[in-house]
C-alpha cells in the first residue's frame, strides 16, 4: 500500500494519470482487503494469514503493528494498535518495539535459545522501528513515534549498530556492526 501511493504521487507528478488513478485504487482496494480479512478486532492487532486457507496465526508478533505505515488506516484501528505501543505487558518495553509481544510465551530477549540463534522471538530492530516511527508520525502520533525513535537512538548509543537489541535492557543482541 505504502508503495503504491509513493507510485500514485510520482505518475501523478509526471503526468501519468491513468498510472496514479490505478495505483491509488489498488492501494485502497489492499487496504480494505487488509482490514476486512486480517484485522482482529479482539486482539486489537493484525493477524498473520497462512497457507491457501488463511489459517490466522494467534501469536501477537511486530507484524500486527505493521500496517501503521498505510496512510489510509482507519483512526480507530491507529489508535488500538498505538494502545500496543504505549502498553508495558505488551510491545511498550523499556527499549521498544520487541518483535513478539512480551506476555508471549514465545518472547525471549535474546536471539539465541538453548544455544540456537532464532531471530524475530523478542529482540528488537532498528529496520521495523524506523517502518513504525514513519507509521505513526504520518498518522499524527509523533509523541509516540518520538519516544521509540529515541529509545532506539540509546540502544545504538548503547551498543553501537546490531542486528538486535533486548528490548528490556537495550543491550546488542545479534550480529554486530549491523545495518540496512
Amino acid at each position: 500500500g505504502q508503495g503504491l501511493r509513493a507510485l500514485a504521487r510520482l505518475a501523478g507528478r509526471a503526468g501519468h494519470q491513468a498510472v496514479a488513478r490505478w495505483a491509488t485504487r489498488t492501494a485502497d482496494e489492499l487496504t480494505a482487503a487488509l482490514v476486512e480479512r486480517a484485522w482482529d478486532e479482539e486482539a486489537g492487532l493484525f493477524v498473520n494469514l497462512s497457507g491457501p486457507d488463511e489459517r490466522r496465526g494467534s501469536v501477537k508478533t511486530i507484524h500486527g503493528l505493521m500496517p501503521l505505515i498505510l496512510p489510509d488506516l482507519p483512526w480507530k484501528i491507529v489508535e488500538r494498535l498505538a494502545s500496543h505501543l504505549e502498553d508495558p505487558q505488551t510491545f511498550g518495553a523499556p527499549f521498544p518495539v520487541p518483535s513478539v509481544a512480551l506476555d508471549e510465551p514465545s518472547f525471549t530477549p535474546d536471539h539465541r535459545l538453548r544455544g540456537f540463534r532464532f531471530i524475530w522471538r523478542g529482540p528488537l530492530s532498528l529496520n521495523t522501528n524506523w517502518f513504525l516511527v514513519h507509521g505513526l508520525r504520518g498518522h499524527g502520533r509523533d509523541e509516540l513515534a518520538a519516544r521509540i525513535a529515541g529509545r532506539s537512538r540509546e540502544a545504538v548509543e548503547l551498543g553501537g549498530f546490531n542486528e538486535f537489541y533486548d528490548p528490556l535492557s537495550g543491550r546488542p543482541v545479534g550480529a554486530e556492526r549491523f545495518g540496512w
